[in-house]
């Protein structure tokens, strides 16, 4: 499915800490995502359910309600402790895996010329207890299609596939709750004509970022072919995109290492 024409307003900040008192239930939906977080004394029973729309814009934030009201449809998992926590921590990450983004339409970049695309992606969704780091449960808000991106079956990785409108302003922007937006920017520096079927966006490097209206951004990234060749650079830059303004990171890079200046062959990159 594809971004809504439409743009809608940014939502508001949904991540951070929320307190749950005891033999009581939180409830979130984000996007397409479900989720509940039971305290029972020891033990939290964290519950799911998933929308198959990947564009849904319901935002509800920590709305108490009975225990009995979580669906018996519903993924749960009980997570015990000798400790005493009273908060949950509610964190927006990227997938864990590239995403690959076809563009609706056929896209060429002229030679020696270059464009700028604004891509949306889904995020996960990470829930851990008030102090500790490691997260109880990190769940797709919704889990895109497999697909594998590479030359060959031997040669290339299984990723995430998105579809997408690949607009070139951030004005045309639809913003919703489950998404990020990653600006790429494409330089053909080739006497060719460059045909853009695919573009693999390596979010499990990159951090994410969120601006002052509460929408979410990744590092920019910038992919440069330069002659005939089968080589491209990538080029990340470590900060938000100048469109999103002034930002504060939510999530750092999921991999370790950094993207700078990152050579692989064309066909591992653009499609």
């Amino acid at each position: 499915m594809l971004e809504p024409p439409t743009p809608v307003a940014a939502p508001p900040h949904w991540w951070g800490h929320v307190e749950v008192a005891d033999e009581t239930t939180a409830h979130w939906h984000v996007g397409s995502l479900r989720l509940w977080a039971s305290r029972l004394g020891g033990r939290w029973r964290i519950s799911s359910l998933q929308d198959d729309d990947p564009l849904v814009a319901t935002l509800t934030l920590a709305v108490p309600c009975p225990i009995g009201e979580v669906p018996a449809v519903a993924t749960t998992q009980v997570f015990a402790t000798s400790r005493v926590y009273t908060a949950i921590n509610l964190r927006p990450c990227l997938a864990t895996r590239p995403v690959v983004a076809r563009p609706l339409d056929s896209l060429v970049v002229q030679p020696d010329d270059e464009t700028t695309l604004f891509v949306s992606s889904s995020l996960w969704l990470q829930m851990s207890w008030s102090d500790v780091a490691t997260p109880l449960v990190d769940l797709p808000i919704f889990r895109p299609s497999d697909t594998w991106f590479g030359p060959s079956r031997a040669e290339g990785e299984l990723c995430y596939v998105t579809r997408t409108r690949a607009l070139a302003s951030a004005d045309d922007l639809t913003w919703l709750p489950g998404r990020a937006v990653t600006r790429v920017q494409i330089r053909n520096r080739s006497r060719v004509g460059l045909a853009v079927e695919r573009i693999k966006l390596p979010v499990t490097r990159l951090a994410l970022h969120a601006d002052a209206a509460g929408r979410l951004w990744t590092d920019p990234l910038t992919y440069i072919v330069s002659g005939a060749g089968a080589d491209a650079d990538v080029e990340r830059s470590a900060t938000a995109p100048a469109e999103a303004g002034p930002c504060t990171l939510v999530s750092p890079p999921r991999a370790e290492g950094h993207l700078m200046n990152w050579k692989r062959t064309l066909s591992a990159l653009l499609g």
